[in-house]
């Protein structure tokens, strides 16, 4: 088994899948660094077996394994929510990867139902709830902002 982390980024990607194709991997599972099906060229034109995880591309494109993030993001908030915690952040993933949008879409469902509004900014309080919605920039890694939110003076 060979793991690559491309850091989200694109460059690293294509790098790795030329990588792989030229070892002649029996098959790659890939979290894609974006959506783009022109990533996915060199394993095609190759025949190397692979299927997508956790991402969106048409399934004309390739076999995708998912799951409903929104759903997700709802009922670990919910979870939460019924077990009395009021104080809940939450921290997605990049802002471009729909998952991280679907997830916070989830999380300001879970919300809305116990009877809150929530209006979301990056890394700053959400509305007048004691609730902290934080979207990483493209470049964030979620343990950096979890660590700035939990030093931050304002409460999350």
């Amino acid at each position: 088994m060979i793991v690559c982390n491309t850091d989200n980024e694109t460059d690293k990607e294509a790098a790795y899948i030329d990588a792989l194709v030229s070892k002649q991997v029996d098959g790659v599972i890939l979290i894609s660094s974006g959506s783009d099906p022109e990533t996915l060229n060199p394993l095609i034109s190759h025949d190397v077996p692979f299927v997508i995880a956790d991402r969106e591309f048409s399934a004309d494109v390739a076999d995708v394994v998912s799951l409903d993030n929104e759903q997700a993001g709802f009922d670990v908030t919910n979870y939460l929510l019924n077990l009395g915690h009021r104080k809940i952040g939450c921290i997605t993933g990049p802002n471009n990867f729909s998952p991280s949008i679907q997830r916070l879409n989830g999380f300001i469902r879970a919300h809305k139902e116990w009877g809150g509004s929530l209006t979301i900014q990056n890394s700053s309080p959400v509305g007048s709830l004691p609730f902290r919605a934080v979207s990483l920039p493209s470049t964030g890694s979620g343990r950096t902002t979890a660590n700035q939110a939990r030093s931050s003076s304002s409460p999350i």
